[in-house]
């Protein structure tokens, strides 16, 4: 086996990491539609069958049929401002 050669040394792995590298995780999602956020949801089992069916037949990933409803849904979702404003100020505590 070969060696890994660190780019960086031990000492790096306990000291503060530089504010453009993860500390904007309480930013507002909704102005940055293009970064993508990993997260975890539990489905019931047809739904995920369908889902991955449609996926397997649209030949795209499943990630991007799950944005696709999710986009839909919201566009049709009539109330959509007024939800957006009770959740952040629920976020910011008022």
């Amino acid at each position: 086996m070969a060696k890994k050669r660190f780019t960086s040394s031990f000492e790096d792995i306990f000291t503060k990491q530089p504010a453009s590298q993860g500390e904007d995780k309480g930013t507002n999602q909704y102005a940055s539609a293009n970064r993508k956020i990993k997260s975890t949801y539990l489905y019931d089992e047809a739904t995920l069958d369908a889902i991955k069916a449609i996926s397997y037949y649209r030949r795209m990933p499943i990630g991007d049929v799950l944005n696709e409803a999710c986009e839909s849904f919201i566009n049709s979702f009539e109330e959509l401002d007024r939800a957006k404003a009770l959740y952040e100020s629920k976020r910011s505590g008022k």
